[in-house]
C-alpha cells in the first residue's frame, strides 16, 4: 500500500493508479475491521467505531492526493452529506412502516428501501431548508461585517 501511495505521488498523469489506490485502500479497510472484529468480538456500537474512525481517517489521509476536481457526482454527495444523517431520523420511521405494512422480508429489498428513501429524503432536506437557510444566514453575516 505505501508503495502505491509512493506511485501516486510520483506519476503525473495517474488516473489508473488513483482507481487502484482507491480499491487498495478499501480494500485494507474492510479487511482491518474484520480482522479486529473477529479477535476482539466487539458488541458495542461505540466500541466498534473505536475501530472505524481511525481506519477511516487513514483511507481518507491516503486518498488525499487524489484527483477527483472534476467529478460532479462526489461534489453532490459531499453537498447532501449533513443532509443525509440527518434524514436516518425520518428514514428510519418510513421504512419500519413500509416494512411492517407490506411484510417485507428480505434483507436486500429492507437495505435498498432504506438507501433509496434516506437519499431522497436527503435531497429535500437540501434542496428546501439546507440551501435556503444559508443563503439567508449569509446575508445576514455580510450586513453584520464589523470595520
Amino acid at each position: 500500500m505505501c508503495l502505491l501511495w509512493k506511485n501516486k505521488t510520483e506519476d503525473e498523469s495517474g488516473f489508473l493508479s488513483n482507481r487502484v489506490l482507491i480499491v487498495t485502500e478499501s480494500v485494507f479497510l474492510i479487511v482491518a475491521i474484520s480482522i479486529i472484529y473477529r479477535l476482539f468480538h466487539l458488541n458495542d456500537y461505540m466500541l466498534y467505531s473505536i475501530i472505524v474512525v481511525p481506519l477511516s481517517s487513514l483511507l481518507i489521509f491516503g486518498l488525499a492526493g487524489t484527483s477527483c476536481s472534476n467529478n460532479k457526482l462526489l461534489f453532490f454527495m459531499s453537498d447532501i452529506s449533513y443532509c443525509f444523517f440527518l434524514a436516518q431520523l425520518f428514514s428510519n420511521t418510513i421504512c419500519k412502516f413500509l416494512i411492517t405494512r407490506y411484510g417485507i422480508i428480505s434483507n436486500l429489498q429492507k437495505m435498498i428501501m432504506g438507501w433509496v428513501s434516506c437519499f431522497a429524503i436527503a435531497i429535500v432536506l437540501h434542496y428546501c431548508f439546507e440551501k435556503p437557510l444559508k443563503k439567508i444566514l449569509n446575508e445576514k453575516l455580510k450586513s453584520i461585517t464589523v470595520i
